[in-house]
């Protein structure tokens, strides 16, 4: 049986250079869309939910340097602080530099333009270099073409290949010899390098950002907020290392702040009368007053507009996060403050996230000191939840506001 001629080896030879080429481009153009994806993923991911765990890391910091301070002999506890307040620093780094650098911004692409870009790049494309040389000249006019596509324009694409046809270097060898070895070399090169993509865009599909990426669009994708229940998760542990750092005083006789996520306030005045003080003290955390009421206050929840809401449409006179200052000096935060027709006042507290331990935990410590000074459920104090699944019982919200309503009717 004769060999294939060098002509029919070549022109073999050139039809399996020509797939090759083609799947190496769209594997760099899929290993390229997931780099810009995963990019903005991550840059939107800091910005939103970066501050979220600064605050967190500044805590945890702050922690374990109390810790150190009470055992100052203890070396780990020292590398701790200083490991903790490394990482703060380092959070906070990352998201002063995601803010100042933006979301980079999505170019929609057409087919068009993608096969356009294709076909360019095939033409284009440095693996098919004769030598070293011709790799070179291919590597800047590939350069050219990669910006002309991530600008999206289709004029520019037309110009690099017109500029590479037209260029005297684009002249090849003579001699089919000499051309056959060419394409096999080609063809060589060009295997390696796409297994070499297609191993980079294995190993990107498996990136943790990447996979957290593909978790929230999911997410996003069935109607949910995954960027809301992260940030009430880490609110949550924000909230219980508050917790164990008001266990550890900075100072003596620190006043104790028990809200379900509360911190230390100093020299607060009881406040229990109904008179407003002359200095009101600043809202507690006021970045987390994020929804509004009807009445044009800003509250924390979605449940609690609800509940202030109901309210306000009975006429029922209420203050919201007003100052109570306990027997022991504790200072509390009820959600609700009204007043029945004695000017006493009725306390109305909603539990967001009573399905987590430690706030379940701090809830009981709030409610013991609310009962240590005079108040009883159902009587002048006043509970509703959102249960485990984020869902909340309106009826129930609302028997309560007529209830507190019917309290606060003059007789």
């Amino acid at each position: 049986m004769a060999l294939p001629s060098i002509e029919t080896q070549l022109t073999t030879l050139q039809a399996e250079l020509d797939g090759l080429s083609a799947r190496l481009v769209e594997r760099e153009m899929q290993l390229a869309g997931l780099q810009q994806d995963i990019r903005r993923f991550e840059a939107e991911y800091q910005t939103r939910v970066g501050p979220y765990y600064v605050r967190l890391d500044e805590l945890n910091a702050e922690l374990w340097e109390r810790r150190a301070a009470v055992e100052p002999l203890d070396e780990d506890l020292r590398a701790a602080a200083e490991k903790a307040r490394e990482q703060a620093e380092a959070t906070r780094a990352g998201v002063e530099a995601a803010k100042s650098e933006g979301v980079p911004p999505r170019v929609e692409l057409s087919e068009d333009i993608r096969k356009q870009f294709r076909k360019a790049a095939m033409r284009l494309h440095p693996d098919r270099a004769v030598d070293e040389a011709d790799r070179q000249r291919r590597e800047h006019w590939m350069a050219r073409l990669n910006a002309a596509y991530t600008r999206g324009d289709s004029d520019g694409i037309e110009a690099v290949i017109a500029d590479f046809e037209q260029s005297p270097d684009a002249v090849s060898g003579e001699g089919v010899e000499a051309q056959l070895e060419r394409a096999r070399r080609q063809t060589a090169t060009l295997q390696r390098h796409v297994d070499q993509v297609e191993s980079e865009l294995a190993e990107l599909e498996a990136n943790a950002s990447n996979q957290l990426r593909k978790a929230f669009a999911a997410q996003a994708g069935q109607g949910l907020d995954p960027y809301g229940v992260l940030i009430a998760d880490i609110e949550g542990r924000i909230a219980e290392v508050e917790a164990e750092l008001r266990a550890i005083p900075a100072k003596p006789n620190t006043v104790e702040t028990r809200r379900h996520s509360g911190e230390p306030y100093r020299n607060e005045p009881n406040l229990n009368s109904t008179e407003s003080p002359a200095e009101p003290r600043p809202p507690f955390h006021p970045e987390g007053l994020k929804h509004r009421t009807d009445r044009g206050e800003k509250v924390r929840s979605k449940s609690e507009v609800i509940i202030a809401n109901a309210l306000h449409r009975l006429g029922v006179r209420y203050v919201y996060e007003r100052d109570f200052t306990a027997d022991d000096g504790s200072l509390l935060l009820p959600d609700f403050t009204a007043f029945d027709s004695d000017n006493n006042p009725l306390l109305w507290e909603h539990l967001g996230m009573l399905h987590q331990e430690a706030y379940a935990r701090r809830w009981e410590e709030k409610l013991a000191c609310y009962q240590e000074n005079g108040y009883t459920v159902g009587v002048n104090l006043f509970i509703t939840r959102d249960e485990a699944d984020g869902s909340l019982d309106s009826l129930k919200i609302s028997r309560v506001a007529k209830f507190i309503h019917a309290l606060t009717e003059e007789v």
